[in-house]
């Protein structure tokens, strides 16, 4: 796959390993705005612990046919990327008070906790959950990246062939097999697996040389 794009991203460099030349890539962002949002997501407004601020934002990442979650936890010195639960326990785990922070792990409400671990943990099953539910923001856009910033239910933006390292997503895909899957994503997309068809017992028989009539199939009855 040769990738044509003004900007570089984590997995370019395989193009130096004598892949497949033939295959184009032709990674321009799109940005495109839309209105109810059907895509899961979480935002807490920020609250205050000895001085410190935390915040809790979401986007959805589309790769090659497939959703996955990210939350962002941010406060006033560090901003964080999470794609699993338990990458968002070790951020909060310095933010709160170790009593409080036994509270967050039972999903007990925490005062200056804008969110708590309940509806993080649901944002997450809900994105898998809902794997099947969004192939058809690839393939209108034919694009196999986007990732979808949801501001509210009512407005959002998606931003379709954008760049992935800024979001660290070498962290779920390293760049060989990011490359491999979008070139086959891709592929597949250019030539299409034609369905297998449905072949009813009696066909199958005769392609196989059987003889229906004197086959053990027949009821020996009549």
């Amino acid at each position: 796959m040769r990738i044509i794009s003004s900007f570089h991203d984590f997995y370019d460099g395989v193009q130096k390993l004598g892949q497949d030349l033939s295959l184009i890539y032709h990674r321009k962002e799109i940005v495109e705005e839309f209105k109810n949002n059907p895509f899961p997501y979480i935002r807490g407004w920020n609250r205050f612990y000895n001085g410190r601020c935390i915040g809790f934002d979401s986007r959805i990442i589309g790769f090659c046919g497939k959703i996955y979650p990210l939350i962002l936890i941010e406060d006033e010195k560090t901003s964080s990327l999470c794609y699993t639960m338990s990458e968002v326990d070790d951020k909060v785990k310095p933010c709160l008070k170790e009593r409080d922070y036994r509270d967050y792990l039972k999903g007990k409400y925490v005062s200056y906790l804008s969110l708590n671990r309940k509806v993080l943990v649901e944002f997450f099953k809900e994105v898998e959950q809902k794997q099947g539910d969004y192939i058809e923001w690839f393939l209108k856009s034919r694009s196999p990246i986007f990732i979808a910033h949801i501001r509210d239910y009512f407005e959002s933006k998606i931003v379709y062939n954008c760049s992935l390292k800024q979001f660290k997503f070498y962290r779920v895909f390293d760049s060989y097999s990011a490359f491999q899957e979008i070139s086959m994503w891709l592929g597949n997309l250019a030539v299409p697996l034609k369905p297998i068809p449905v072949v009813s017992d009696k066909d199958m028989i005769v392609a196989k040389s059987f003889d229906i009539k004197t086959s053990f199939r027949q009821d020996k009855s009549k």
